[in-house]
């Protein structure tokens, strides 16, 4: 008996240009921010107590963030500019709209669909 391998592939839609450039802003803002602060990932992770791969998976724009975590984020890190905050607030926004969206299309491509 010859035992046969192969690969199944299937097409995933992939995010738009816009959309990766708002999630790749977001997180290249959210590192800034920390380093500015001069807090280590460890350190967010500890005060914010989530998981350090927590914090290294929203700096790499792998995952999205809430707001109210953003906003307790950005508390921690001092950021004190209201202006600043609410536009990081709305690019969160943005970021987790483009994804909600992206992933809709992605079950819909597959054949399952997701209440609104």
């Amino acid at each position: 008996m010859i035992a046969t391998a192969f690969v199944w592939q299937e097409r995933i839609p992939t995010m738009t240009a816009s959309q990766d450039m708002s999630a790749l802003r977001l997180s290249a803002e959210l590192r800034n921010k920390r380093e500015l602060a001069q807090r280590t990932q460890k350190q967010v992770a500890h005060a914010m107590d989530w998981s350090a791969s927590k914090v290294i998976r929203i700096e790499a724009g792998a995952v999205g963030i809430s707001t109210t975590d953003l906003r307790a984020l950005l508390a921690y890190y001092q950021i004190e500019d209201e202006k600043q905050t609410e536009e990081l607030v709305e690019l969160a926004r943005v970021v987790r709209a483009n994804r909600s969206s992206h992933n809709r299309n992605v079950d819909a491509e597959r054949g399952f669909s997701r209440p609104d």
